[in-house]
């Protein structure tokens, strides 16, 4: 082999080391559909199925050719399927997509968040579909499997050995067979150093390919996941705004009982205090009213000490006279207190009475209060009979509503779920037509198997009331749904006009 061949295996060899301007292209291409791919979730997740239809057809565009075949297209036909099946109710056109993502990855999986029951039906449908494999979608598969390697008519074959031709009029210069073997055999050896060079310069460019791939990979993964942490952040944040409003709503409750309570207890007290001062009164008089017993018999023994004085020591009498007159003022000024002190027992007796009679109309008051509470719970308990589960659950998620609903009376309203839903909770969301923001409740369940929530009267404002339902499991994902909130259910508000 002479110089010149050799050369030309040594170039040959650096471009085998370089990489195809294909594969960078390749590359490229597969970072735009990853950023298309994830647009269009997140419209998903919005609800925009035109953006997403949009984005997924774009990426679909860029895929076709070399990269038919790609593991990112899987992602483009699986959300393709999603869209068509559960965004545009065409059934048929998701499972044809359904077909082709599993052809390229068998393993492939829906998201939490896609995985109503009709996409998860059609995806399992076609999986059993996907046995017979799409002789279009195998051969593009096969194409896009191919390294982008070097061909081997690229390379060098070991030429013969070639004797420069002679130069006209010149006789070739012999040589000796011996020179002539060291020459070959230097060539040999050089041409397989260099043929092992290449083998292991083309075993570490697959190896860089294949880990690049797979970081390119768990890039991708890692975004995936942190697209369902970010939307799965979002519903928390909406749930806890539903339940700090909830809690703000039960607070305020409570602060209304405690007041009430509060004012109920002033009040009692109020009575006890002024009950107690009646009584301090009462206990009074009949202190003042023994002294002044005291006094009058004390009275009486003077004027019989002063009867007897006057039969003993008629010298006297004058001044026994004198006192007489002073015992009858005494006597005067005493009944005059006596007729003083019976008024006022006579208005304490009025008071008291008057008192009791205030106590037994508050007594009254009280039991024609529970009367009307007992009537009034046992018309809400009326109201409140829960309805039989029907034989049929005909939706994931049924709700019991009526034609139309009562303005001006609380709203009973009852859920159930089929039983191929596994839902541990049903949350009802609900709004008046001339509102932008939903009102949420977590229904209770009931001995009869339904799950029930009551809209009070005063939320109840408008003509319509627009609804929908989601059965949630125990991780809290939704797992059926009746309505949406783009799409809700409308039932009509009887009297809404009369109450305005």
């Amino acid at each position: 082999m002479n110089a010149k061949a050799l050369a030309f295996l040594g170039g040959s060899l650096l471009l085998a080391l370089v990489p195809s301007p294909r594969v960078a292209r390749a590359a490229d291409l597969v970072a735009q559909i990853t950023a298309l791919d994830d647009a269009a979730t997140a419209s998903y997740s919005e609800g925009d199925f035109d953006k997403m239809k949009k984005l997924l057809g774009k990426a679909m565009a860029l895929g076709k050719g070399s990269l038919a075949s790609h593991p990112i297209m899987a992602r483009v036909y699986l959300h393709l399927g999603v869209l068509y099946v559960d965004g545009l109710d065409k059934r048929a056109a998701g499972v044809k997509y359904f077909s082709k993502a599993l052809k390229i990855r068998p393993d492939i999986e829906v998201r939490s968040n896609m995985a109503t029951k009709t996409v998860m039906s059609a995806f399992t449908e076609a999986g059993q579909n996907s046995a017979e494999p799409d002789e279009a979608v195998a051969e593009s598969s096969k194409a896009a499997r191919k390294e982008p390697v070097v061909e081997k008519d690229d390379q060098p074959a070991a030429e013969p050995e070639r004797r420069p031709a002679a130069r006209a009029g010149t006789p070739d210069k012999p040589r000796s067979d011996s020179e002539l073997a060291d020459v070959k055999k230097q060539a040999r050896e050089e041409f397989d150093r260099l043929e092992r060079q290449q083998a292991t310069s083309k075993d570490a460019l697959a190896k860089e390919r294949s880990e690049s791939e797979k970081l390119h990979q768990a890039k991708m993964d890692l975004e995936r996941q942190l697209n369902e942490a970010k939307q799965r952040v979002a519903q928390l944040e909406r749930d806890t705004s539903a339940k700090d409003k909830n809690a703000a709503a039960t607070a305020e409750r409570e602060a209304r009982e405690r007041q009430a309570k509060e004012a109920l207890a002033k009040e009692k007290t109020e009575k006890d205090s002024l009950l107690l001062a009646t009584a301090q009164r009462v206990t009074q008089l009949e202190k003042d009213t023994a002294e002044k017993d005291k006094m009058l018999a004390a009275g009486a023994a003077r004027e019989k000490q002063a009867r007897e004085t006057n039969e003993k020591l008629e010298r006297e009498l004058n001044d026994a006279k004198q006192k007489l007159a002073q015992l009858e003022r005494d006597k005067a000024e005493k009944e005059k207190q006596l007729a003083s002190t019976t008024d006022r027992e006579r208005k304490e007796r009025e008071t008291r009475e008057k008192l009791e009679k205030d106590r037994q109309l508050a007594e009254q008051r009280e039991r024609e209060r529970q009367t009307w509470a007992d009537r009034a719970r046992a018309e809400r308990d009326k109201l409140e009979a829960v309805p039989p589960l029907p034989s049929h659950i005909p939706e994931p998620v049924h709700c019991a509503i009526p034609d139309e609903v009562q303005s001006g009376a609380d709203f009973f309203v009852n859920c159930v779920t089929q039983p191929s839903v596994r839902a541990k909770t049903i949350v009802f969301y609900y709004r008046p037509a001339n509102s932008t923001v939903y009102n949420s409740v977590v229904m209770d369940p009931t001995k009869k198997g339904w799950s029930r929530a009551v809209i009070t009267a005063n939320k109840l404002n408008g003509k319509l009331l627009q609804y929908y339902a989601e059965a949630r499991d125990t991780h809290d994902t939704v797992a059926a749904t009746n309505g949406k909130a783009t799409s809700p259910n409308i039932v009509p508000i009887a009297g809404a006009g009369k109450n305005k």
